[in-house]
């Protein structure tokens, strides 16, 4: 049987993409214009928002109200440290934050378990754990050492689900029901960490999907992976795959999205926000302070992980045009590992970018 999807509209170039893609296939039924991009299109899916639309947005319901310190709280991530990225380390602090002036055992960080296979791919070296209960202590202790959180790292109750790395993602991924773990009698709130890249491969819900299980959802947006599916093989056809699938699995799994910052895809204009929830650590404003003493010489500099995707072809192309019609650009230096070092480093060299 032929593949049916019906199209309410194409508002913008991406869309126009997809139309020109599946138009080709003979897949689209129909296709009409309207004003609201995305309205008309889910409104045929009810039970994908749960959303009550008679409800100010900004109104604060019993069920989203977080600021009840005996409210249970489970937040789950698709990282975990010793692995140093942004997935590991900021669903982390958010836990330790809630957790150091709540009862203990009203706060759980969900954190993927891999084996030492892959565990040599991305710890850093001398970093291995035999069992979940090794990997649990290291954490607490980074807790109290590094980020001088204490309290919280005798009350947060960090648990443990089965993952595996894709070293062609270079992400972690569930190796099953993750809701199928959390006793339903502790299920009240729910904070997911990336709800797309957690709902991408996972196995079909046991009994209950994320919004069935827990009275509240959040998702909070971290990665541009529209950006990500653009620059690989296939990219024409990846990147609006990626931004209608992410689109479906956050509506329908989250009441309430946050998105770090306004670059990141549409997803749900009726439940979602922009808003920087990290902050910024206190030891990175200690330094700063420090600093504000010496004369910095170099220029600027550029921290994070060594890939196209974060935008250095971008900045790259800016270089060039600065140089080109100043005769002059100015220098950066950038700290970083990633899949993308030796293309980057030798592309800087090949242009002669200072």
């Amino acid at each position: 049987p032929k593949l049916v999807v019906i199209v309410t509209c194409i508002h913008d170039e991406l869309e126009m993409k997809l139309f020109t893609i599946l138009s080709a296939l003979s897949i689209f039924t129909s296709c009409s214009a309207v004003s609201d991009p995305f309205t008309s299109f889910w409104s045929k899916f009810p039970a994908l928002t749960n959303v009550d639309n008679n409800r100010d947005a900004e109104t604060v319901m019993e069920e989203s109200n977080l600021k009840d310190t005996n409210r249970t709280i489970w937040i789950i991530t698709t990282a975990c440290l010793p692995w140093m990225t942004g997935t590991s380390i900021n669903p982390l602090l958010r836990a330790a934050y809630l957790a150091k002036d709540r009862p203990e055992g009203k706060i759980h960080l969900m954190v993927p378990w891999v084996d030492k296979k892959d565990q040599e791919l991305i710890f850093p070296p001398g970093i291995r754990f035999n069992n979940p209960d090794e990997q649990r202590e290291y954490v607490k202790n980074w807790l109290i050492t590094d980020a001088h959180l204490p309290s919280a790292a005798e009350k947060l109750n960090i648990t443990f689900y089965a993952g595996r790395y894709h070293d062609e993602y270079h992400s972690i991924f569930s190796m099953g029901d993750i809701a199928d773990l959390i006793p339903d009698e502790q299920a009240d709130v729910c904070i997911l960490e990336e709800p797309e890249h957690l709902s991408w491969f996972k196995a079909p819900f046991k009994s209950k999907d994320w919004q069935d299980k827990f009275k509240y959802v959040v998702g909070i947006i971290h990665t541009n992976y529209v950006i990500y599916a653009r620059g690989e093989s296939l990219g024409l056809i990846k990147e609006p795959v990626v931004y209608y699938t992410n689109q479906a699995f956050c509506r329908g799994y989250c009441h309430k999205i946050i998105k770090l910052s306004g670059a990141l895809q549409d997803l749900a204009s009726e439940k979602e926000i922009i808003s920087n929830v990290h902050g910024v650590r206190a030891k990175y404003i200690h330094v700063g302070d420090e600093m504000r003493t010496k004369k910095f010489t170099k220029g600027a500099y550029f921290i994070g992980k060594m890939a196209w995707q974060k935008g250095l072809s971008e900045l790259f192309a800016n270089m060039k045009f600065i140089a080109k019609r100043a005769r002059k650009s100015f220098s950066i230096d950038i700290y970083g590992q990633g899949q993308n070092a030796k293309e980057i480093q030798d592309y800087a060299t090949q242009q002669k970018l200072p």
